[in-house]
């Protein structure tokens, strides 16, 4: 019926649904099978277009009669051309449906970081390959292969190490799944150069929309007044007030312009002096003056620095349970920030260090660490401040996982791009072009550094948690002096210790081993130095470490996941960036970072397709915050929201022609 294939056909797909074979109904799309034949209450095609959802439109609903027929045909068994006597009731199994649950429940143990027994059990290729007991499945021998044997009996996973590892046991649904694969002889994955499932699915009226367009630098209009017009923003904003038979407000007063500026950058009402001084400079110019005064004072870094942090969700604890945990190092990612406020780092740069830090620069040599790479590092907290409460192993297993990544792609979606993306996890977006798809497309290009097979608690020394131990060599040389200072401390006290021990071992000629147990005078004094010892090494600073973010090496394959449920993974999607604003002809890319460099790239590659000058939304979405923080209010209104259910700017072409000037005068946001 056209009412379907409209939307769901071969080249479209709305849902990842194509309708035009019962195959690809039975295949379906990103919320399961549309059809089970001969179960039609069971198909969800049946149960949407019953209920009136499907198709969409009021006008559009299926008549009683082409309701009955579908149920009919498949209650009949789906019979097409290709399947006369009923199209099959399930769907072949491949390697593409057993890895999500090896992943999930297994490889944790037998995986990447850890073989245990020698078995990795990540792959088809791997599993043949076994470890120190032989082979973990024998390909049409389910009963035989020796990872079912031990599923069964409950030896695998080992109820021991649940908690610990933070995986639970098998499912009977994934082991029959698993069971099923295995008898038919171990399918390996397709390996299809470009799968259908991969083809497009947005159309040219999907990119249609006013924020998705690029930018164009608009001319400033002449308005009828040019008396009142001091700049090139007066000029957009009265000719705009001239069609509503308006004009601008009068002139503020020096005073009233001074504390609103004063205000607006530095977050602080104006000094006596600074009053005195500006009410006294009437040269040509003195605005400006004073705009660069503010401009250059340390503070304003820290009001902006707040305006930033808050976009970021910057928080010192983790959240999310009672026990909140303090983040010992956050501290300097809210630093860096201000630094680089105060330093008017452009704006591109700031968003590929807090992106991409780690992938700017080598800093796995721990004597070649500069400045900048410490920075580059630190600027990665960006994407761990995020609610965690993956510290505690009950609240660690992989659902948990998903809601931090799921926080951190939803902070970069109206951080940066002003869309709502996390409305994607589930179901495609409702209102905006932004397939199901997409959604765990980004989540492939974050992958390297957060992957919920591969986890890294939030606690944990630098090697085993989130911290690593690269500072420059000032920045280790207060905690070396102070470190070392306690050492020749508390090496004196042993030192003094060992004489009295020598000395008082000769008077009373009992040798050194015995000499506590004979002398209670003496053990007071050991007692006493070692308490001393003991209070000067709890003194020792501990090491300087720097909470960060970075690529682990190859992560796990992503999975469209149904409803958003980790339980039901659909196809495997790659990494990749949204297809409404992809380039046409630039496909994405990414590749390590440098010759020998075991980072993916991945993130790297999104933060330059972001920063693009040709980027619609990057610099767009920037500027209406900062025209919110000097005005009350944005130019789009809804910051976070510039899609098609936020509000359409109030003067399109003046947002246009700031964010065009933004990108001209070097991404500076104090320009």
């Amino acid at each position: 019926d056209n009412s379907c294939l409209s939307c769901h056909n071969e080249k479209k797909r709305k849902g990842g649904l194509d309708l035009t074979t019962a195959e690809s109904a039975l295949k379906g799309g990103d919320s399961g099978p549309a059809i089970i034949p001969g179960q039609p209450d069971k198909s969800l095609m049946i149960k949407l277009v019953s209920k009136g959802e499907m198709p969409p439109g009021k006008r559009s609903k299926l008549p009683p009669d082409q309701v009955k027929l579908l149920r009919d045909w498949i209650k009949d068994g789906a019979r097409s051309r290709e399947h006369p006597e009923g199209a099959p009731t399930t769907q072949k199994v491949t390697e593409h449906e057993i890895n999500p649950i090896l992943l999930l429940r297994c490889t944790v143990c037998h995986g990447g970081r850890k073989k245990e027994a020698g078995l990795d059990l990540r792959s088809r290729e791997s599993m043949l390959k076994g470890g120190k007991s032989g082979p973990a499945m024998i390909p049409g021998k389910p009963d035989e292969s020796l990872m079912i044997r031990k599923i069964r009996a409950g030896a695998m996973p080992p109820a021991r190490k649940l908690v610990e590892v933070s995986v639970k046991f098998m499912r009977p649904s994934e082991l029959l799944l698993l069971e099923r694969w295995i008898r038919a002889g171990a399918p390996p994955a397709t390996k299809a150069k470009e799968p259908p499932e991969q083809a497009p699915l947005i159309d040219e009226e999907d990119r249609d929309f006013w924020s998705f367009q690029p930018l164009e630098k608009t001319k400033v209009p002449e308005p009828g007044n040019k008396d009142r017009v001091r700049n090139q923003v007066d000029a957009f904003i009265e000719s705009r007030l001239e069609k509503a038979g308006l004009r601008l407000a009068p002139d503020a007063g020096r005073l009233t312009l001074l504390r609103r500026a004063t205000f607006d950058l530095l977050g602080l009402p104006p000094r006596s002096e600074d009053v005195e001084e500006w009410l006294a400079d009437d040269k040509p110019g003195a605005w400006e003056r004073l705009v660069d005064r503010l401009l250059e004072s340390p503070r304003y870094g820290e009001r902006w620095g707040r305006h930033w942090l808050d976009v970021a969700g910057y928080s010192d604890s983790e959240g999310g349970q009672h026990a909140d945990r303090i983040r010992p190092q956050n501290w300097r990612y809210r630093d860096y920030v201000i630094r680089s406020f105060n330093a008017d780092k452009p704006y591109d740069r700031f968003l590929l260090e807090q992106l991409a830090g780690d992938e700017l620069a080598d800093y796995r040599n721990p004597e070649g660490v500069t400045d900048e790479i410490y920075s580059n590092l630190t600027a990665t907290a960006f994407l761990r401040q995020s609610v965690d409460g993956t510290y505690a192993n009950i609240t660690n297993f992989v659902p948990d996982r998903l809601e931090v990544i799921d926080d951190a792609i939803e902070t970069i979606g109206s951080s940066l791009l002003g869309l709502t993306l996390h409305c994607a996890r589930c179901h495609s977006h409702k209102f905006d072009p932004i397939p199901q798809r997409d959604y765990y497309s980004l989540a492939a290009t974050f992958k390297g550094a957060l992957d919920e097979h591969d986890w890294l608690k939030p606690d944990g020394d630098a090697g085993s948690g989130r911290y690593l131990s690269v500072l420059p060599e000032r920045n280790l040389a207060k905690w070396k002096a102070e470190t070392a200072e306690i050492d020749a401390q508390a090496n004196q006290l042993r030192k003094e210790l060992a004489g009295k021990r020598k000395k008082r071992s000769a008077e009373l000629a009992i040798a050194p081993g015995e000499l506590e147990k004979k002398d209670a005078e003496f053990k007071k004094t050991v007692d006493s130095t070692n308490e001393r010892i003991k209070e000067l090494e709890e003194k020792k600073p501990a090491r300087p470490l720097v909470r960060a973010l970075w690529d682990r090496g190859i992560p796990s394959p992503t999975y469209l996941l149904k409803r958003g449920s980790y339980l039901t993974p659909g196809r495997p999607v790659k990494a990749d960036v949204l297809s409404a604003l992809r380039e046409k002809g630039k496909p994405f890319r990414p590749a390590p970072p440098w010759k020998g460099a075991t980072s993916t790239g991945r993130r790297l590659a999104f933060a330059r397709w972001l920063t693009s000058p040709r980027h619609p939304l990057t610099a767009r979405v920037m500027v209406n915050r900062i025209w919110k923080h000097h005005f009350g209010r944005g130019i789009v209104s809804t910051l976070d929201n510039f899609g098609k259910t936020g509000v359409k700017p109030t003067h399109p072409d003046l947002l246009d022609w700031l964010a065009s000037r933004f990108i001209e005068d070097g991404w500076s946001i104090k320009k």
